[in-house]
């Protein structure tokens, strides 16, 4: 069955929802699995075991934290692309697009734009790997290599975190 773009952009914005879920999920997870928001979040159709809801918790909670750090991201690019005149009120000689206040506008818009909307698959690609690894909550089976990709992703986000915080 083929995908038509308005079902296409209606699953990437339910997966960016679900990833945007995840922290507050993920404790609601740990602690009372039955809650709406953990249902609803990791589609729970079977009561998962305790040891493996506290993992997938604590895995969901970082990749939710990571999830509102590409969000941050997003409103960051756009301040600084889609207002780009009320952060840098020139010379606009070395500026990208410059040397005037529109053609710098106008490069710094774009460039954020396409930013903004690779992150956004980002944090729509976090949700479905969500999905993959709540799979065993539906009485299926999500493999080894999610857990490997979720692994590395809080790795990254941790060491990203660390170097920024140490930036600044």
């Amino acid at each position: 069955m083929a995908t038509t773009p308005h079902s296409a952009v209606r699953r990437l914005l339910r997966l960016i929802g679900l990833a945007a879920r995840l922290p507050v999920a993920s404790v609601a997870l740990a602690v009372a699995p039955s809650a709406r928001i953990a249902r609803d979040t990791f589609e729970i159709t079977e009561t998962p075991t305790s040891a493996r809801r506290i993992v997938h918790a604590i895995t969901a909670f970082v990749l939710g934290l990571t999830s509102w750090v590409l969000f941050a991201f997003v409103a960051l690019t756009f301040a600084r692309g889609a207002l780009y005149p009320i952060f840098d009120h020139g010379p606009y000689d070395d500026a990208w697009g410059g040397p005037t206040l529109g053609g710098a506008w106008l490069v710094h818009f774009l460039l954020s734009t396409v930013f903004q909307i690779v992150v956004l698959l980002l944090v729509a690609g976090i949700g479905a790997l969500n999905r993959r690894l709540s799979a065993p909550y539906r009485n299926s089976r999500s493999g080894v290599w999610p857990w490997v990709i979720a692994v590395l992703i809080c790795l990254a986000t941790a060491l990203f975190v660390v170097a920024w915080s140490r930036q600044i």
